[in-house]
């Protein structure tokens, strides 16, 4: 809990330690030990897990009130995107605030679960995100399998977006690549 403080203040904007990280402060003991008890139901309540680590509940999306007006724009422009959300760089632009900023705040959206990174600078809305994941589960429960080109058309948005939802559907297990097409995950059946 020391180390995931000591994170918090030190970086608000990323305020989470990765299972590696964690490890290194608490040293001799091995990161699937250190995953282990941050994911035992002890430290429920004060142990936040992120998209790639963990943090304190209490700060795993803390920023500062300027930043947090900044996180209330992009969560609406991107609620308002849907599936069809602007780049990191268009996103800037039409906020008026730069990269850095603009990806930090976007970090802090990931952790609170607000907010779903598909691609290097391409981000969307979480329900948005469940949605497209939802549409895909039940066309694969009739079908035998989906093209990029049949799930581009089944929630009605270009390729580059139908491309990047595959691509984190098939890391998060939902969904695997078989030649062009996908396929439900057999745990997913």
């Amino acid at each position: 809990m020391a180390a995931l403080r000591e994170r918090a203040a030190q970086r608000p904007q990323r305020p989470h330690l990765t299972t590696a990280e964690m490890a290194t402060a608490l040293a001799p003991f091995p990161s699937a030990l250190v995953a282990a008890l941050c994911d035992s139901p002890r430290l429920e309540g004060r142990v936040a897990k992120v998209a790639d680590g963990y943090a304190s509940a209490d700060a795993s999306g803390a920023l500062s009130d300027e930043q947090e007006r900044l996180a209330a724009a992009v969560a609406g422009s991107l609620a308002d995107a849907g599936l069809s959300p602007p780049t990191l760089a268009s996103l800037s632009e039409d906020l008026g605030v730069d990269k850095r900023a603009l990806t930090q705040t976007l970090e802090a959206l990931v952790s609170r679960g607000v907010v779903v990174r598909a691609d290097k600078d391409l981000w969307f809305a979480a329900a948005a995100v469940g949605e497209a994941r939802e549409r895909l589960c039940e066309a694969l429960a009739r079908l035998p399998q989906l093209t990029l080109a049949e799930f581009r058309d089944l929630v009605g948005i270009g390729r580059r977006d139908a491309q990047a939802l595959l691509e984190l559907f098939d890391r998060e297990g939902v969904t695997r690549r078989v030649g062009d097409a996908r396929v439900l995950r057999k745990s997913q059946s």
